[in-house]
């Protein structure tokens, strides 16, 4: 998967490339770019709040939002549908386990639609 930075710089060189020749596919491609970005922000979201999830409840707003974008990109939805019920799980060992597979299987599921 390609890196925030990566995306940084794509994005700045289309921007400026759009700013100089008003050409839409630029434009198209700063828009594509910014989609990718923030769905690594999300990934990086879910992946924070899985960390913690040994120790304390992270249902949150940002949780819901993060989990709600990436879905609605996505053709499967059953990972995202999981995820957020296995939030509820009262076994924290088994809470973990179940949210680790279902974020590695969000992740292929992200990776396999930007590539």
């Amino acid at each position: 998967m390609i890196t925030r930075e990566e995306l940084g710089r794509r994005i700045d060189l289309a921007t400026r490339q759009f700013t100089e020749i008003h050409e839409r596919s630029f434009r198209t491609e700063i828009e594509q770019l910014s989609l990718k970005l923030a769905d690594l922000r999300h990934l990086a979201e879910l992946e924070d709040a899985l960390s913690r999830s040994r120790r304390e409840r992270v249902r949150s707003v940002d949780v819901r939002v993060a989990l709600n974008f990436l879905q609605k990109r996505s053709a499967a939805k059953w990972p995202f549908d999981q995820l957020s019920k296995a939030l509820d799980a009262e076994d924290a060992d088994g809470r973990q386990a179940i949210l680790d597979a279902l974020l590695r299987t969000i992740r292929l599921t992200v990776e396999k639609r930007d590539s």
